[in-house]
């Protein structure tokens, strides 16, 4: 068995050869932000149905505004049924995160410009 002088020594050379990156250290941050959704629980889950339409009102649009937010895409989860405006620039503003990829429902509002 190791030395703990030595053991120590070790975990510093290890640690000494991960990556200096800005971009590794946000994916570290990332990754540790979603093993705490994930240990939460995971994220908030839409129920499926017919494809959600811009302006008209849909029961599960309270389920998207709470997974926008916990996203980080809206800055709070509240609101009603109704398709808005604020929830149509969220999805947009999400990009092409797998996330929506997997969501026919809200797919054609994703690729509207």
């Amino acid at each position: 068995m190791p030395s703990p002088a030595k053991e120590k020594k070790a975990q510093r050379v290890l640690k000494s050869l991960a990556p200096q990156h800005l971009a590794y250290k946000k994916l570290q941050r990332a990754l540790a932000r979603y093993r705490g959704i994930q240990k939460k629980g995971g994220f908030t889950t839409i129920s499926s149905g017919p494809v959600m339409e811009p302006g008209l009102l849909d029961e599960r649009m309270p389920q998207v505004r709470k997974r926008l937010y916990e996203e980080g895409y809206l800055i709070a989860a509240s609101g009603g049924n109704l398709y808005d405006e604020m929830v149509s620039n969220a999805i947009k503003s999400s990009g092409h995160r797998v996330v929506w990829k997997s969501m026919p429902i809200l797919a054609r509002e994703r690729f509207r410009q």
